[in-house]
């Protein structure tokens, strides 16, 4: 959600009936266990209350959301992001750039600004953990179908897939991507995470048995045992 809708200082009943809409339709989302990224909205310095008024972000009520700010290049976070204490996580979001080989039309290639962005970035990188996840889920289910040592190699199975999509497996596999994360330092360090990774499945002298290999392990860094344990109670 990079975008947020401010509650007018007048209670006209038709916002007001829009806005518990989506109130509601938040809240079925959750209970479908959907991840939700709202973005701040940008505003500079605000309080918690300034803040409140800004839907979804500012809502307190909806617990598991992902409230996402922008960083800016030296890695601390943008100003109009707001009350940095009700941002879980910054990414870039200030003057963003596309890669030099990615297509994009020429007018709209610029640089981009905001939490909007940040939470673009955010959404993308649950989407990869969740696929990392997935494929390190379908190589141990076909690898080690029917193997006795299913209970020694079974690092990632379909109970890891549930997990991950949960937000507080989902949030703590964000901080094992950024180790140094503290409550004053939220920014995400994907590529000190992913960088090996990376350039090991590039790599033209690694076979494909070890390709696997590196997505398992990634698999088993993203999701603790203790998380896989903890997969579908209450579900």
């Amino acid at each position: 959600m990079s975008w947020t809708i401010q509650h007018p200082e007048t209670d006209d009943p038709t916002t007001t009936h829009h806005l518990s809409r989506l109130q509601s339709a938040l809240e079925k989302a959750k209970k479908k266990n959907i991840l939700l990224f709202a973005s701040a909205p940008d505003i500079g310095a605000s309080s918690r209350t300034q803040l409140s008024n800004y839907y979804p972000f500012g809502r307190t009520s909806i617990t598991g959301m992902f409230k996402i700010g922008a960083a800016k290049a030296d890695g601390t976070t943008w100003g109009w992001s707001g009350n940095s204490d009700m941002i879980d996580f910054i990414l870039p979001g200030h003057n963003v750039s596309l890669k030099n080989d990615d297509k994009i039309y020429e007018e709209d290639d610029i640089p981009l600004t905001g939490s909007s962005v940040a939470t673009a970035l955010a959404s993308g990188l649950a989407a990869l953990i969740i696929h990392c996840v997935r494929l390190g889920a379908l190589y141990n289910y076909y690898h080690f179908k029917g193997s006795d040592n299913k209970s020694t190699h079974h690092t990632a199975d379909e109970n890891t897939l549930k997990a991950i999509k949960e937000f507080e497996i989902m949030k703590e596999a964000f901080k094992k991507v950024s180790p140094e994360y503290t409550d004053k330092d939220k920014r995400l360090e994907v590529e000190t995470f992913f960088k090996k990774p990376a350039k090991d499945l590039a790599s033209s002298t690694m076979g494909e048995e070890e390709k696997w290999g590196t997505v398992v392990q990634l698999a088993r860094d993203l999701v603790s045992y203790n998380s896989q344990t903890q997969v579908g109670r209450g579900h």
